[in-house]
């Protein structure tokens, strides 16, 4: 059962106030449209466990500004299971704690404003 992209972004709502459609939530923010999609582990064979969020800044003006990944384990979104903190096939959208993992995403927005 794959994991619902949607219902983790909803949960988690890493861009304040943004639309989630599919895969990916967006935001505008003045001129500027930021991004957020679900970061696969690269070292994970599965197909269906992320390890944080990949957030891309672009410039309505200017283009593409900026990419950063934030990490679950680093901002206590989720229980660690196992030593990991990834949201996998299983992870309820409720257990999810979006809260610090937003704070600083807003904070790294703010730079580009």
């Amino acid at each position: 059962m794959p994991v619902d992209h949607k219902a983790i972004l909803e949960a988690l709502q890493p861009l304040a106030g943004g639309l989630v459609a599919g895969e990916c939530q967006t935001r505008r923010d003045g001129a500027l449209i930021i991004t957020a999609e679900l970061l696969a582990a690269d070292w994970v064979p599965q197909e269906d466990e992320w390890e944080g969020v990949f957030v891309r800044v672009i410039s309505t003006t200017a283009g593409p500004l900026a990419v950063n990944a934030f990490r679950f384990g680093d901002y206590g979104t989720l229980p660690l299971k196992g030593g990991t903190g990834r949201v996998s096939v299983g992870t309820r959208p409720e257990d999810l704690q979006g809260e610090e993992l937003a704070a600083a995403i807003e904070e790294y927005v703010a730079l580009f404003r």
